[in-house]
Parts: C-alpha cells; structure tokens; sequence
C-alpha cells in the first residue's frame, strides 16, 4: 500500500505537504480549490507513467514499488479520457461462473499465487538482512583500516604518496588493501625505517627537467662578405666624378644628393652647400650619373644583409634554465658572460652595417661571431649533460618510491591481517547465504509466472463483459434511473443507449446523470479488467469528490455504494479484499462524516480508517491528519474556517457569507436588509464587509472580492456586529471559541 505522498512545487501545494497512512481506508476533506484533484491528478499521471516533478510516492515494506500495484483514479482525467473523447467505452471483464472447473483452477492459483508473493516477500526480507549485515561489517573494517590514512597522510608526511587516490573514499583505501596478497616472509623493515628513506628520495626537485636546445644561427656568410671592406664610390665615367674623387668627399656628396630635384624650366634651384641658386638641370643629371648603376647594387647589398643579419639575431633567445634549475648554478656566470659578449658583438656588428650604409665609402670590419657560439653551445652541452644525469636519478628515485611503496602496502596487510582474515571468513559466509536466498527468490519468482499463466489461461474459459452491463444497468435502475442505459457494442466495448438518440449520448446528460454512470462503470472497472489477458496487481483505488454534481436524493446512495464496495471490512466481501487501499477526496463534510462513521470502532485511534483535512492558507495547501472527534458539519467547518486568521481573505470572506445566510435564511429565517444599514455598521472601514456580504449585493452578482480591501480585524468585527445587532450575541460567542 501507498504509505506516504510528498508533493511540493505543484499549485496549490507550496511548500511541502505530506500524507502519511498505515491504513486501508483514507478520507481526505477539502474545500474546492484546496488541492484534492491535484492529488487525484498526480495519483492518476503516475499511473499512466508520467511521474510530476516534486512528487514522491513510499509504498510499504520498503520491498514493493509502485510497479507491484495498479492505481485506479475516478476524477474529472478519467471521465475525460472514458466518456468524451470516444463514443465506444472500453468494456470491462468479469468473471463468470460458467466454467467451475475453470473458476476453481482461478481461485487455487490465486491462492497459490498469495502463498508463493509471501514467501517472497519474507525471503526479499532475508536479502535485505544479509546485505545489511556485509554493509555493516564492512563499515567496521573499514572504520579499522582508515587508521592508515590518518597516520600516514597530510601535509610534511613522507608516505603520503603511497595513498594517492585513496584518500578521499573509505571503499577505495578498503578495495585496494584487501587486494593485496599477503607476503609468505614477514617485512624486513619498520614503517619508520621506510619512512625515513622516503624522506631522503624525495628532498629536491621530484620532476625530471627539460634539456635546453642550442644556439643555431647562420651568421659566418653575411659577417664575411666582402661589401664590407669595398670603397663604394659612384660613376668614373661622370663628368663630376674627377672632382668628387680628388675632393675625397662622395659620401658628403652623396648626402646632399636627397636634397636636389628635377629642374623643369630655365630657372636654377638652390645649391644645399652654398645655399647658392647655382643648381642647374644638368648639374642634377650629372649627379645622378654618379651615384647610378653599381653603386646602387651594392647599398641594396648592403641593405638585405643588414636585414638577414637583425632576423638571425631574432631566433636567439636566453636560456632561463640557468636560473630555474639549481643543479646549473655552477655553469650560470659563464653562460651570463658568454651570452652577453654575443649579443654584445652583434649588436656592434649591426651598428657597422648601419655606418657602411651611411658612408658607403668608407670600409668597416664585421666581427665574426661563431667562435662566441660555439663556446656558448659548449656551455650548453655541460648543462645538458648535467640535466641529463639529474633525470637519470630522477627515474631511479621514481622506481625507488614506488619499491617503497610496495613495501609499505605489504607491512600495512600483516598489521592488519587478523582484522582481515576475520572479515573475509565473516562475509564469505554471509555472501553464501545471500546468493543462496537470491537463487530461492528466483525460484519462488517463477513458481509466481506458473501460477499467473495457469490465472490467465483459465480466465478466458469464464471470463465475459456482460456481468459488467447487467451490473451497471441493474444499479441504475436501483436508483430510478430508466431513460438510458449501457449495451454490448462489440467483444470488448459498450456504448451508452437513450430512448430515440443514437449520437453523443454521454454529452446529453445532466451533470448528476453523468456522474453516475461513470462512477458505475469504474466500480466495475475496479471489480474486473480491460482486457482478458490482464494479470491482476494489487489494486489502490482513488476517487476524487464522487458527490460534486449529484442532488440530495442520489448522495445517499453513492455513498451506501462506495461503503459496500470499498470500505467493508467483513472478511466475506470478496470485492472489498481485492483492493489493498483506498483513498477518498470529498469537499461536503455530510459526506466525509458518512463515510468516516460507519467503520468506526469503541476506542479512537483503533479505526480502520484514518482521516485527513486539507487546508489552504497564502502559504499554499496542507494535509494534516484528523481525529473523528474532530468531524463537524458544514456549518461548523465554516466557523473554523473563520477563526482561522491564516486562512486565504476571500475564503474567509466568503465563509462568513455563508455562514449569514445559511444561520438568517434557513435557521432562523430572519431577514437582514436593515441590519447593514445600522449605524454601527456604517463605519468607512465596514464598507468592504458591508459590500460583500450584503445579500442584495450578492443576489444582483456585483460581488466581486479584491483582497487589497480585506482586513482581518475590520470583517471578524463587522462580523460580530451582525449578530450582536439581531439579538444573537450568545451564539456568536459560542461559535467563535
């Protein structure tokens, strides 16, 4: 059975709201709006596989799971789903007594079948125990083992490498020690002696290093090149070349050449020299003349080398090895110095390319810079051998660790080899007897299958749909309805029959009519089943407010009805033992008191039924269970509702109206259309109660309730006046204790 409902997050539930039972039979109160068929709703979605977020459903025993039950909901889904989206209803099998061979062979296997789910369920209760008993020795050892972790781990511990990855899980440190193969010589060592040289492997850097690549740069070619050292002078053949070369000034020449432009007239530009207007047109040509031809090709030379020269000096960059790694501190200063005479002769070699460039008369020497490199290389090669040395004790010292932590792994299992030999010979034995009772369940599981396809086989030999429809027409003419009725439409469907109407009959019903008859044909789908070859589960049966369209006259009999069917507890009622629980959800308390009343026993709290009430506040809904003392009649429960200053304003508003009329109009029979115009009442901060609670304004339907106006203090003694003002003070005061 259901034994406990959580639903949270879904309107109008709030917060959490909880239903816990232990019993069979469950009345539910609640008024409209309150959430029962948010209930019924969840109940019937489950069903159908469509759990709801935040929503949780325990069933008993904590062995069984929904899947163990089938739940059956009457609420506005079912009738839906039934009657409106199809002209055909599904029609519902029972079982017949034609065939009592058959009928016997049903019962025994049923029998059996309840036999055999018992055995089951004590033996799925012996697994359950078993596999509480290995959880719970294997807490203990493993409680006992993680002494090792707190010894032997942390911050400054020198084993603590030895319990990388099993530090963070109990299960892991206990898989990994249990694994481990008990040496046949007991360790040679203490744990301090391994702990000591452990120590000793690990000081220093632990990570083997990175060698550090040499210096490759191609600079002997551009370095000699003879370009350097050449005279560059202009054209020979110039007419001023004579001049320019006895002046020994082409250079300066050379500079002042940028200056001039072409001349495109008579007239003459100024010299830069003399700052003369002495240039003429032929002048600039003669110049131009000069510095023409090879003269150019060699700056152009010059230029490129000077380029390649600065991108060779871009692909050398400094080692910070030397400062990062400590066993190179020895080679640090003559790595310093020889790099920075590199870079010290580059650099001034590209300041002479630079002057040749300028003068390109004048020779310059370029200092050849591979002697710097190849000693730097040299430099290089010792620290790479030095790091490479250092990885070679670096792996030994890996392989070393790891011999120690072996070691350690092996003087850990014969500490606590007593502590483990017991635990294994203690689960060993507790394992054989769950594997044994694990083989027993499945054997009892297909004793089970036997059973249902001896049910199955047998039910279609007694098995018809015309018990249902005589069943059903039968208990709508008990109640004095005659003018429509249900047939047979096929082998598996019904349809609804009226007098001269063939289409749509269901939607031609009154309310009340139609609730009838589709609570009469899901008692009968409760009672039987859908299809021939269903195998019957236990049966929890939810209705979701039977009563909410019916008149006065069928209330009663609905309610003798669900009595019979669903909450008889006389042990030879073989339709009330086919359903394991049953939950009812009802907004009249007329009803939920028929109900609750008839099975109940001399002392309270030995019903067996159990009673809930739901209640709305601006907080959400809540289920809270109730006591049959506590059980009132309508007019009661209005007056609670009332005291209740956390209760929703309209519905608070609303019980009060109520209450009025139901104690003036039908008690009393006293009329108030000159009460509200009393004094008292006529205070401005009266005119929210006065207008709503006004019968002639809720007779002409202009009562329309904003809550913005609703005070708690100002209605509750508006309220108090009514009746003070009628005579009916004493009753006030009675009711509202």
């Amino acid at each position: 059975m259901i034994t406990k409902i959580e639903i949270a997050g879904i309107p109008p539930f709030k917060d959490k709201a909880i239903l816990e039972t232990d019993k069979k039979v469950n009345l539910i109160y609640g008024l409209n709006g309150t959430g029962k068929s948010t209930i019924s709703n969840v109940l019937y979605d489950i069903e159908y596989g469509e759990k709801p977020d935040g929503v949780t459903i325990e069933y008993g025993g904590g062995l069984e799971d929904g899947k163990s039950y089938e739940l059956d909901v009457y609420n506005q889904k079912f009738v839906q789903e039934s009657f409106y989206e199809s002209s055909e209803i599904k029609g519902i099998f029972s079982l017949s007594k034609d065939n009592a061979e058959a009928q016997s062979a049903i019962e025994n296997a049923k029998l059996e079948k309840g036999k055999l789910e018992e055995q089951r369920t004590a033996k799925k209760m012996d697994e359950s125990n078993y596999l509480d008993s290995i959880e719970k020795e294997r807490g203990k050892v493993q409680n006992e083992l993680w002494k090792i972790k707190n010894d032997f781990s942390g911050s400054g511990q020198s084993l603590d490498y030895c319990l990388s990855g099993l530090k963070g899980d109990k299960s892991k440190l206990y898989d990994h020690i249990i694994s481990i193969d008990k040496s046949s010589e007991p360790p040679k060592r203490s744990v301090e002696e391994i702990k000591k040289e452990a120590d000793e492997l690990q000081r220093g850097e632990a990570q083997e290093l990175i060698e550090i690549p040499n210096i490759n740069i191609v600079t002997k070619e551009i370095e000699n090149n003879a370009v350097f050292s050449k005279v560059i002078v202009g054209n020979e053949n110039s007419t001023i070349a004579g001049l320019i070369k006895e002046l020994n000034n082409s250079d300066w020449v050379r500079q002042g050449k940028n200056y001039l432009h072409p001349i495109y007239d008579d007239n003459k530009q100024r010299c830069p020299f003399c700052q003369q207007e002495t240039i003429t047109n032929d002048f600039v040509k003669e110049i131009e003349s000069f510095f023409s031809g090879e003269y150019e090709k060699d700056l152009s030379l010059i230029k490129s080398l000077l380029e390649q020269y600065c991108a060779q000096k871009n692909q050398i960059q400094k080692s910070e090895s030397f400062n990062q790694y400590t066993i190179l501190l020895p080679l640090k200063s003559e790595y310093e110095s020889i790099w920075s005479s590199l870079l010290s002769t580059i650099n001034q070699n590209i300041k002479s390319i630079e002057y040749k460039l300028e003068k390109p008369s004048t020779p310059v020497t370029i200092i050849e810079t591979q002697g710097i490199v190849d000693k730097l290389n040299d430099i290089i090669g010792k620290a790479n051998e030095l790091i490479t040395n250092y990885n070679v004790k670096v792996k030994q010292k890996g392989r070393a660790l790891g011999e120690l932590k072996d070691e350690f792994w092996n003087l850990m299992r014969w500490q606590y080899d007593s502590v483990l030999v017991s635990h294994i010979q203690t689960e060993g034995s507790q394992q054989k007897l769950l594997e044994q009772t694990k083989k027993e369940i499945q054997d009892v599981e297909r004793k089970i299958e036997i059973q249902e396809g001896i049910i199955i086989e047998n039910q279609s030999k007694t098995i018809n749909i015309e018990d249902a429809i005589n069943n059903i027409n039968a208990a709508l003419l008990d109640m004095g309805i005659a003018d429509f009725k249900i047939e047979k439409y096929s082998d598996s469907l019904y349809k609804l029959c009226r007098e001269g109407q063939t289409d749509d009959v269901f939607k031609s019903l009154s309310e009340g009519e139609k609730m009838i008859i589709t609570l009469l044909y899901f008692i009968e789908r409760c009672k039987g089943k859908e299809s021939k070859d269903d195998n019957e589960r236990k049966k929890i049966v939810i209705i979701d407010d039977p009563i909410s369209s019916l008149s006065h006259i069928y209330v009663y009999n609905v309610g003798r009805l669900l009595i019979q069917e669903f909450t008889d507890s006389n042990a030879n009622n073989k339709n009330v033992a086919k359903y394991d629980q049953v939950f009812l959800l009802t907004h009249s308390l007329y009803f939920f008191y028929e109900m609750a009343i008839i099975k109940r026993k001399d002392k309270e709290g030995d019903y067996n039924q159990k009673l809930f009430r739901i209640q709305k506040s601006q907080q959400g809904s809540h289920i809270f269970e109730m006591k049959y003392s506590e059980i009132q009649n309508d007019y009661h429960a209005y007056w609670m509702i009332v005291k209740d200053s956390g209760a929703h304003p309209a519905l608070i508003a609303n019980c009060m109206r109520n209450i009025i009329e139901y104690f003036f109009s039908f008690v009393e029979k006293k009329e108030l259309n000159n009460v509200f115009n009393e004094k008292e009442l006529q205070a401005p901060r009266f005119r929210a109660f006065n207008r709503y609670i006004n019968r002639e304004s809720h007779s002409i339907g202009q009562n329309i309730f904003d809550i913005k106006e609703f005070n708690y203090d100002d209605f509750k003694e508006a309220f108090e006046l009514v009746f003070k003002l009628t005579g009916y003070e004493d009753h006030y005061k009675r009711m509202i204790k």
